[in-house]
């Protein structure tokens, strides 16, 4: 049986790429890889702390900020990717895709290290539409 850190990252990668479907428009893949890192961020109280655990790490430590740095790159890579599928179908507008990418993580990241860094309140449950929607209109 692979390590738990192996189970999860195997984990995370499948349901990304499920969630990926190359029929959808890049709108919709865009819309399905935020709901499904909000269904894996909040799958197992282990993901959402070891995240937690690395960005406290990785502002104090470089092996650690190399670690986030390498994640971070290819989450912004497949956001990046499923930008430029929606150029080309017409979905989105043409843009800065690296720029775009990176803004959409960080809010992404925001939203998720903040809902366990926080109390949370009743309007966290309209939240991740809320970022889904404001991620899609800085595209369009």
């Amino acid at each position: 049986m692979p390590p738990r850190r192996e189970f999860w990252i195997t984990r995370a990668r499948e349901a990304t790429e499920k969630a990926i479907d190359s029929d959808l428009t890049g709108e919709q893949k865009l819309r399905d890889y935020l709901k499904v890192s909000y269904a894996l961020f909040f799958e197992a109280h282990e993901i959402s702390m070891t995240i937690m655990t690395l960005h406290y790490l990785a502002g104090i430590e470089e092996k650690y900020r190399v670690i986030n740095t390498q994640i971070k790159d290819i989450a912004q890579e497949r956001i990046a990717s499923m930008i430029e599928d929606g150029i080309r179908d017409g979905s989105f507008q043409k843009t800065n895709v690296k720029v775009a990418a990176k803004t959409i993580h960080n809010c992404l990241t925001g939203y998720l290290l903040s809902s366990i860094s926080e109390t949370r309140k009743p309007i966290d449950l309209q939240l991740p539409g809320a970022l889904e929607d404001m991620c899609i209109k800085l595209l369009k």
